[in-house]
């Protein structure tokens, strides 16, 4: 399926020419069929929302496009997205996407890579720009990391460059000769928030990991802080009020530390020590928080929700412990590697954590400073202001939970709100927790 933004021959020389980049450097030669071929290895369509696969798209604004490592060879584009090719006077103006940068990104999914954490590179969690100062076209390029990785997989391109791909016929290219000398997961392209940065406006890059994809759902979370060496937590409960636990409702919880919705499609909420399950909006069980995430933080002020990996992050102080569910075993477990300790980049200790509607992983700190975080690399790919992105976001949020129209429900410590990301902006009132929990 084609996008009607844009000549269905402009389209396929886009694609070709994206795949072509990568032909140049390894021993890959690619060849269009029909359409409706399912004998293709790497099947490309445009589609809009629900459209066939388990990671429908949120609309204009969020995420572009997505695609799935070998051997599945899937790569789709967003349709609600204003698509154009190699057209800086659009580009420039921020309302349009470069259909040939996101296919060079993409394709390199489809073809075996994960993110990159050189900022440069075409395989970068961020966008690239592709109109430089002057407002000229600046086309993409594979930076040596690009081509290293490319490399590894499948070697260096030996006997002399790749036949040409069948362009079509459009105009565009004829002047235009090519310039330019990664467990199977899905992607978000770039890893871009819902709210511009490397989607339309702002393009100065949001964080992705190589393990993040599109499938969030509903998942979204809360985060952390304190530190192991402030004694146990019952020292702890008696000096925070938001983790006081004598006055603690344990079918009720008044206030919490951090949520998160878990790979067991279990809701948490945090509180001191404790560990609240919740099923939709009602409390099913509290428990020790170590019964629950054994030889984990002794207690959570931020937690988060990562389906790509397909890991639940506790966060204490400088420490982030991951947790894989075992659902044979119906428990957690520590993952391998973990605890890690927060890059120094990361210049505050999360108070909460949300994971945005397009799948990436925000820390948040007290006030309006958020960083995006990508456990893979545990590295941060943004750091800016909330009220940069997100305006009328409220303060002190501890996590949150998006729906599939967009809306998030934020939890602060002892208030709900909900916040539409695609308008950006609030809706309504808040209401207390124990209101929204149905107690």
């Amino acid at each position: 399926m084609y996008s009607p933004d844009l000549p269905k021959e402009d389209i396929k020389t886009a694609i070709a020419r994206a795949y072509n980049v990568w032909s140049e450097v390894a021993p890959l030669d690619f060849v269009a069929l029909s359409d409706g071929d399912n004998s293709a290895d790497i099947k490309i369509k445009f589609a809009a929302r629900s459209h066939g696969d388990p990671w429908p798209f949120d609309g204009r604004g969020g995420v572009l496009a997505h695609a799935t490592m070998p051997t599945s060879g899937m790569l789709h584009f967003d349709e609600d997205e204003n698509w154009v090719y190699m057209d800086p006077a659009k580009i420039a103006k921020h309302d349009y996407t470069d259909v040939f940068a996101v296919a060079i990104h993409e394709g390199g999914h489809t073809l075996g890579l994960s993110h990159s954490r050189d900022e440069t590179s075409i395989m970068a969690p961020f966008y690239q720009e592709t109109v430089d100062e002057r407002g000229n076209y600046k086309m993409p390029k594979l930076k040596p990391s690009d081509i290293q990785a490319i490399q590894d997989i499948y070697g260096p391109r030996r006997g002399g460059p790749p036949a040409r791909t069948d362009w079509g016929d459009s105009p565009r290219d004829r002047p235009r000769p090519t310039t330019t000398t990664e467990r199977p997961r899905t992607t978000d392209f770039w890893g871009g928030f819902g709210f511009g940065s490397d989607r339309d406006r702002n393009r100065e890059g949001s964080g992705s990991s190589g393990n993040k994809g599109s499938s969030s759902g509903g998942l979204f979370g809360g985060l952390f802080g304190g530190g192991s060496d402030r004694g146990s937590s019952s020292d702890r409960d008696s000096n925070r009020p938001s983790s006081r636990f004598g006055d603690l409702d344990v079918n009720c919880p008044n206030s919490l530390d951090a949520f998160s919705v878990a790979m067991n499609n279990k809701g948490y909420l945090f509180r001191g020590s404790k560990v609240y399950e919740i099923d939709g909006r009602r409390v099913t069980a509290t428990k020790a928080l170590r019964d629950v995430f054994p030889n984990g933080p002794i207690y959570v002020e931020a937690a988060v929700t990562n389906p790509r990996s397909q890991l639940t992050l506790l966060f204490q102080d400088r420490h982030v412990y991951g947790f894989a569910w075992n659902p044979r075993m119906s428990r957690f477990q520590l993952a391998d590697e973990y605890p890690k300790r927060l890059p120094g980049e990361i210049i505050f200790n999360p108070v909460g954590a949300l994971l945005w509607i397009d799948g990436q992983q925000m820390l948040l700190s007290y006030g309006k400073n958020f960083a995006v975080y990508d456990e893979y690399w545990n590295q941060q790919t943004l750091s800016n202001r909330l009220d940069n992105y997100f305006p009328g976001f409220p303060t002190d949020i501890k996590g949150g939970v998006a729906d599939r129209s967009s809306i998030v429900t934020l939890f602060g410590a002892d208030k709900v709100f909900k916040y539409d990301a695609q308008n950006k902006r609030l809706q309504g009132s808040p209401v207390p927790l124990n209101s929204y929990l149905s107690c």
